[in-house]
């Protein structure tokens, strides 16, 4: 077993262990160069190694993956003092584990790690022990680590963490840990509800030199996704501030996390607590999608007055807000600006869904500023009355346009005080193919006049070409002069020779049109013949 590289372990009910030390064989003779170890449904399995701490610390230090799925009874799986230092990619699925996965000491050596997945391990409170002392050869929640000096350069190479039902789950890493995660790229926590700050307490000591910390935290994130997550209050605790990052993030998912206030990440001094703007912290300069779903303390999304443009963001949906208000709260000084830079450049698509306080979508001045919209759609919304909301000042606006030129669809649906895109202003869309209106019953008549015009542009008789297969029953009506039972499952002996008639027509009417291909025949003449 000395070449043995790779081990795969399915349902193997006798083994309880992988590495037992109190046997009498040399470690270099014990699969010394073993770099990928897959285990799966071992029903027995209750810890990777047994015997004397000291005599087992070395036998994961050349392991690259780690894959165990369905081993409930397996709690002890990284000794307190192991080495994992070529580890690359961990994941854990459906297993018992205990309160903490990581050690302090563990989580030092996880220099290599890449990938981390943690799915449906009810026991997890912790992925990095935070507090308590380290007793035994397993973790516990009574731990109490003592955050190591070099903090900052803990799992540096750790790209993407995926984490799923972890009902027990209280922080993913202290927040003392973060500065080392510079190469972050995917973070995805689902199905946590006891989980209040992804990036949780440290000690006193640790805490009080992040409190004003200088340094851009996670700045190569592209993707945060947070899901039902019903107690996450935020990123790190309130005493935490730090700047999170603003020119990496391109892909924004919330999705039923009720007491995620915004901004989420830095409470300033001066804070309204009423007023929950999405980029007073995050300029978002790099975003494309922007998901929110069951986000009760959303008030509003953007604010001019702190930024001017949103210029990669694509699509935009928003779900369930109860308390959303806007979706840009403006500063009517922007409006008189005659070189406004363009706030939505590149959006594509707009779904508004189930949020009863929203009146409006946009101010009036923002009609120029989505040159790219191509789909809007706004639906179970009781007090929203139009997506370009125009103030007191505006000049009359029964002679102007709303002019956007990409727009294909609108789908209104259950709108019952919705009246029009803008009141008083006509919409003027050249490329429009469908407008929806379900359940409006206040919408003027301009969008119903639109709304004909689309259907009737999208009536186009088509060419006529023979469709044997669909006129074969109106002919036998023709022949026959009674009707045929369609509930029947074999069809009678003059039915199978009229299908063997059509074939015959059909292959011909083919042989034809090949002809035609060849020579100057066209499809009429095909038909005269016929």
């Amino acid at each position: 077993m000395n070449n043995l590289s790779t081990l795969h372990l399915t349902e193997c009910e006798e083994i309880e262990c992988i590495f037992d030390s109190t046997y009498d064989f040399k470690e270099d003779d014990l699969i010394p160069r073993l770099v990928e170890l897959h285990l799966n449904c071992m029903d027995n399995l209750t810890e990777l190694c047994h015997g004397p701490p000291l005599q087992v610390l070395h036998y994961f230090e050349k392991l690259e993956l780690l894959d165990i799925v369905c081993c409930q009874k397996l709690h002890i799986i990284f000794p307190r003092d192991c080495k994992l230092q070529n580890l690359k990619i961990l994941s854990l699925s459906s297993c018992r584990t205990d309160e903490v996965l990581f050690s302090e000491s563990v989580a030092q050596s996880l220099q290599q790690l890449e990938q981390l997945k943690i799915h449906d391990c009810s026991e997890l409170k912790h992925i990095i022990a935070t507090s308590g002392s380290e007793t035994g050869g397993c973790n516990t929640s009574e731990e109490i680590i003592s955050v190591p000096l070099n903090s900052h350069s803990l799992m540096t190479n750790l790209r993407d963490v995926d984490i799923f039902d972890c009902r027990n789950l209280e922080s993913i890493f202290p927040i003392c840990y973060v500065e080392g995660l510079t190469q972050l790229h995917k973070l995805q926590i689902e199905f946590a509800p006891k989980l209040e700050y992804v990036f949780g307490e440290c000690d006193h000591e640790c805490l009080s030199s992040h409190q004003n910390q200088n340094d851009v935290m996670l700045p190569h994130l592209e993707v945060l996704k947070l899901s039902w997550l019903h107690n996450l209050v935020g990123m790190c605790p309130e005493n935490c501030q730090a700047k999170w990052p603003s020119q990496s993030l391109r892909i924004l998912d919330i999705t039923g996390c009720p007491k995620l206030a915004i901004p989420w990440f830095n409470l300033k001094v001066g804070y309204d607590q009423r007023q929950h703007h999405l980029n007073e912290i995050w300029s978002l300069q790099c975003l494309q999608s922007l998901t929110l779903f069951d986000c009760e303390e959303l008030k509003c999304l953007f604010s001019t007055e702190t930024h001017r443009s949103l210029p990669e963001l694509m699509y935009l949906s928003v779900s369930d807000c109860q308390e959303l208000e806007q979706i840009v709260a403006a500063n009517e000084e922007l409006v008189e600006l005659p070189n406004a830079e363009l706030y939505f450049p590149k959006l594509k698509q707009i779904t508004v869904f189930n949020c009863h306080k929203l009146k409006s979508l946009f101010p009036f001045f923002m009609v120029t500023m989505l040159p790219q919209l191509s789909t809007l759609r706004l639906s179970h919304a009781t007090q929203l009355q139009e997506v370009f909301r125009h103030s007191q000042g505006d000049s009359i606006m029964n002679e102007r346009k709303i002019v956007l030129p990409d727009l294909t669809e609108i789908t209104l649906a259950d709108l019952p005080n919705f009246v029009d895109i803008c009141h008083g202003c006509k919409l003027h869309a050249v490329k429009l193919q469908k407008l929806s209106i379900s359940n409006c019953p206040e919408t003027a008549s301009s969008l119903r006049i639109i709304q004909n015009e689309t259907e009737e542009a999208a009536y186009v008789e088509e060419p006529f070409e023979p469709n044997f297969a669909r006129d074969k029953g109106k002919r036998k009506e023709n022949n026959f002069d009674f009707a045929v039972d369609k509930d029947e499952t074999e069809e009678p002996w003059y039915m199978e020779e009229e299908e063997e008639e059509e074939e015959e027509e059909e292959e011909q009417y083919r042989s034809m049109l090949a002809m035609a291909d060849s020579v100057d025949v066209t499809t009429h003449d095909v038909l005269s013949i016929l």
